[in-house]
């Protein structure tokens, strides 16, 4: 793995990916938390 040359394209969609399917596990989390507990 390198990490100089094409870090800037290739980098970005998987940042990206990477930060949605954070905030919907976070949101999933969030929810169920809310379901059990309610």
């Amino acid at each position: 793995m390198k990490k100089e040359g094409q870090i800037t394209y290739p980098n970005k969609i998987p940042q990206l990916f990477l930060g949605f399917f954070v905030g919907l596990a976070l949101w999933g989390l969030t929810l169920l938390v809310l379901l059990v507990f309610n």
